[in-house]
């Protein structure tokens, strides 16, 4: 009786495991699809896909003098229609008062929704190509002066 139970359970551990290679489409989310998941509930924006990039400013975590310096770099750029921006301060840490509200690509978020992305968790940008998350680079005093040069010569 013990031998059949234990073979009984080996034979259970087999096929399950089995059945999990069998049936890989059970997959979890995405990390592009939880994206648009929060711009289809937050901010009623459907389609990401001509987007190339997705700038993050927040006054949370890591290094607040560059994400201000990341803020007041990266505003000019508001004019491309194919990077988003996202912006989660407040303001009284950083200034965002030169982000445009009626601007079609410029999003505020202050109720913090996208932190439950947990895909930044500062200021950084999410680089895009055709439906997929190429790179999730968040700015710190190390790499605050490579990001910068990689936007200057990407937009």
């Amino acid at each position: 009786m013990k031998k059949r139970l234990l073979n009984y359970l080996k034979w259970l551990k087999i096929s399950s495991l089995l059945i999990l290679i069998i049936f890989p489409s059970c997959k979890t989310e995405s990390n592009f699809d939880v994206l648009a998941a929060y711009f289809v509930h937050t901010h009623n924006r459907s389609d990401l896909i001509d987007v190339n990039a997705i700038v993050v400013i927040d006054d949370k975590g890591g290094c607040l003098p560059c994400s201000r310096n990341f803020a007041k770099f990266i505003s000019i750029y508001q004019t491309n229609t194919t990077v988003l921006f996202l912006i989660l301060a407040s303001g009284t840490q950083i200034d965002i008062s030169t982000y445009d509200k009626d601007l079609e690509n410029v999003y505020f978020d202050l109720t913090k929704e996208f932190a439950k992305t947990t895909l930044l968790d500062k200021s950084g940008i999410i680089v895009l190509d055709k439906g997929t998350i190429k790179a999730l680079v968040q700015i710190n005093a190390e790499n605050s002066d490579e990001v910068f040069n990689f936007i200057e010569m990407s937009y």
